[in-house]
């Protein structure tokens, strides 16, 4: 403010209903905005049979099947974000560990795309399969 003059003179103050208006507008705008990463997700369900599992995500433990989790998808489509990996650790003698792979593209116009799964089950008395050997 210059001396001897008013608010009014200043170039910023006071701020008139208007614009007042149109700042806690796009205030509000930006407040109420979605985090992407949690707009482009899909609920999965993963059980066990027998049910008990401990289960991890991507080395995470998230809890005991039966349990949801949230998983990241593409905006566009529902083809999974990177790689996810869901493990179910046995809990009783007799059970295996099982694991599941989901792969999005690793890079453009990559044909590989699995879609996000809405249920992951796992079999817990399958028996572990032996790698081709050379």
């Amino acid at each position: 403010m210059r001396p001897g003059g008013n608010s009014a003179d200043h170039p910023i103050l006071p701020m008139n209903s208007t614009r007042f208006a149109a700042l806690a507008l796009f205030a509000g705008l930006l407040g109420c905005a979605t985090r992407p990463e949690l707009e482009h997700q899909v609920v999965t369900e993963i059980i066990s049979d027998p049910p008990g599992a401990r289960i991890e995500v991507n080395g995470d433990y998230i809890g005991d099947a039966p349990v949801t989790t949230k998983l990241r998808h593409h905006p566009s489509d529902k083809v999974v974000m990177g790689k996810v990996v869901i493990r179910a650790l046995p809990r009783n003698g007799g059970e295996h560990i099982q694991e599941k792979t989901f792969q999005g593209p690793q890079y453009p116009f990559d044909r590989h795309r699995d879609v996000v799964p809405k249920r992951v089950f796992f079999d817990m008395k399958l028996k572990p399969t032996r790698a081709a050997q050379n």
